[in-house]
């Protein structure tokens, strides 16, 4: 799966300042500073975000403690905000909001609505019914209403796609 989200990542233009929204374990971050010269990783989990603090100490991120629906930047003070395996757990209009209010543009990478082959039975399976949830949930009239126009969308050679957002 990582490197499906690696591929996915590395092939976008680099940018100055990143946000990857809901960053976990910051298993995404490796790949998103090696395309933007500042990255801010932000998780409402505190346990996660000290692992990830650990984990990534050798390299110039910060990991912040922040809910997603609130987030505690200026308007367009990030180039590019992530969305990675977010919206399927969460899928929550506010975030959309929260990222197109700080970003100039928005890449959201997350489940196809229809995994294929053995991993996407594996897939289905560990996230029962997350998928299905995330695909009904309808992003890109989301990202519409605040402004922001589909610029690419990419589906992987297995089961993410990845969606770009760009201010109209």
């Amino acid at each position: 799966m990582e490197g499906f989200i690696r591929e996915l990542v590395l092939e976008l233009d680099k940018c100055e300042k990143s946000l990857e929204i809901g960053c976990h374990i910051g298993g995404s971050i490796r790949y998103i500073q090696k395309i933007s010269d500042e990255v801010t990783g932000i998780d409402i989990d505190g346990d996660s975000l000290e692992f990830a603090r650990k984990r990534f100490s050798s390299l110039p991120v910060r990991f912040l403690h922040g809910d997603a629906e609130n987030l505690p930047f200026a308007d367009n003070c990030f180039d590019t905000a992530f969305l990675i395996l977010v919206l399927h757990e969460v899928p929550s209009p506010q975030i959309i909001r929260e990222a197109c209010r700080v970003s100039r543009k928005v890449v959201v990478i997350d489940y196809d609505e229809k995994p294929r082959g053995f991993w996407g039975l594996f897939v289905r399976l560990l996230e029962r019914g997350k998928i299905e949830r995330f695909t009904r949930f309808g992003i890109e009239p989301l990202f519409e209403k605040c402004g922001f126009k589909l610029q690419e969308l990419k589906l992987s050679k297995n089961f993410f796609r990845r969606w770009i957002f760009s201010r109209e």
